[in-house]
């Protein structure tokens, strides 16, 4: 009897995971999932009907897997963190689509989601959910209006697939229930999944008062050195930027710090710094493709990306572009991109960002970009371990902060990575 019994269990689990792989398969033949880059590698654009999937802005920088015996995390590692989210980003595309309404949950809920069986993504930067949605997930659904950098997908009691999310702009917590079945659809994924022994600081005692309580704390750290060079010079090639941003290169005069180009009433300014800025006072010259009158930010966001990989995600080496902010202004939106190293954030100069689009009324009136090309190099720094590291902080900070591996480049020839309490 008792083999019997096993043998049905076993069949019973061998039928959720074939109709888990059938689910994911159907899933990845629509016509977004198959043009939004998750079947391909890399940060390649792809496009449907004029529309580009920036895939790079949709990338997670670390995740977390939980399972019944324990957590696996990685970070710094961007590689790895792209073969998972690869299988498991167009389950939180359609989590994303099935959201019902957000409900408001307190700080303990969150933790709790946090320890729950499921899988947890962190961007790295503010990701309006109505933009993610649409680089992940099926059109339509609910609005969300929310920006996050952390959400994580959970199973409720009555076997759905929970959202839940840090609100990047009030720092307050939210879930949203789907209609779609836990054991269906996350859970194979889960029980596939070797526990590494990652693990949140709130989860540890005494770490709070070193670091923020989500901060994830790994054994993975960055340590290759980068070789960091300015792929561009005013009197150099300019013929690829100028086709980039729509400039002749016919009417230009030498500045004191570089070039200057004018179009009608537009402005680009190449310097030897590596900075181009551009003042587009043609409305016309920059335009945001948008459905509605008025742009979403999510049509904002994939409008300055494009000209962000058309021209600095085009030279910039070994290093990738990721969405930092989109933010709303008083007449549009402001949308910031940075650099990154498998994993970890380049800091750049004092602004911190590769690239600023200011769009306002439908248009891209101001943008400045920050050229710099990596190249990975045979060096490696050694940095302290990260709970060793975090054991300093409070003596330097007076408060507790979160921890990440960065690399700070101030124009230098050489970027290496660094632990920087934030």
């Amino acid at each position: 009897m008792e083999r019997k019994v096993r043998w049905v269990e076993r069949g019973k689990t061998l039928l959720i995971l074939l109709l888990s792989l059938s689910a994911l398969y159907l899933l990845s033949q629509t016509e977004l999932i198959r043009n939004s880059g998750w079947l391909s590698s890399g940060t390649e654009q792809q496009t449907s009907g004029g529309a580009v999937e920036l895939t790079a802005a949709a990338r997670p920088s670390s995740m977390a897997v939980n399972t019944e015996d324990g957590r696996w995390g990685i970070q710094y590692d961007q590689s790895e963190v792209d073969a998972i989210f690869g299988r498991v980003g167009p389950l939180l595309g359609a989590a994303l689509t099935g959201a019902g309404e957000p409900v408001e949950i307190t700080r303990e809920e969150w933790e709790s989601c946090l320890r729950d069986v499921g899988i947890y993504f962190d961007f790295g930067g503010e990701t309006p959910l109505d933009a993610l949605r649409g680089w992940l997930g099926e059109p339509g659904g609910r609005p969300l209006s929310a920006a996050a950098r952390r959400m994580v997908l959970t199973v409720s009691q009555q076997d759905q697939i929970i959202l839940s999310y840090q609100n990047a702009g009030d720092g307050r917590f939210y879930s949203c229930r789907t209609e779609m079945a836990g054991s269906l659809h996350l859970l194979p994924e889960v029980r596939s999944t070797v526990p590494n022994g990652a693990y949140f600081a709130f989860e540890a005692d005494g770490w709070e008062r070193n670091l923020l309580p989500y901060t994830m704390i790994t054994e993975n750290r960055a340590e290759r050195v980068y070789n960091a060079t300015v792929p561009l010079t005013p009197g150099g090639d300019l013929s690829g930027l100028l086709k980039a941003l729509d400039y002749t290169g016919g009417n230009h005069a030498p500045v004191s710090d570089g070039e200057v180009y004018v179009d009608g009433n537009a402005r680009l300014r190449v310097l030897n710094s590596g900075w181009v800025i551009c003042d587009a006072t043609q409305e016309e010259k920059y335009p945001v493709p948008a459905a509605e009158r008025r742009a979403t930010i999510a049509e904002a966001i994939e409008a300055a990306g494009t000209l962000a990989e058309n021209t600095i995600g085009a030279s910039c080496g070994d290093a990738e572009l990721y969405l930092i902010s989109a933010e709303e202004t008083e007449n549009g939106y402001r949308i910031r991109f940075g650099y990154r190293l498998d994993g970890s954030a380049v800091w750049l100069y004092d602004e911190g960002w590769a690239a600023q689009f200011e769009i306002q009324n439908g248009y891209i009136t101001e943008f400045a970009l920050c050229f710099r090309s990596y190249a990975a190099s045979d060096q490696k720094t050694m940095l302290l371990p990260m709970e060793r590291a975090a054991v300093m902080l409070p003596d330097l900070t007076g408060e507790s902060c979160e921890l990440i591996c960065q690399y700070r480049d101030t124009g230098e020839s050489r970027v290496a990575p660094v632990w920087v309490a934030r």
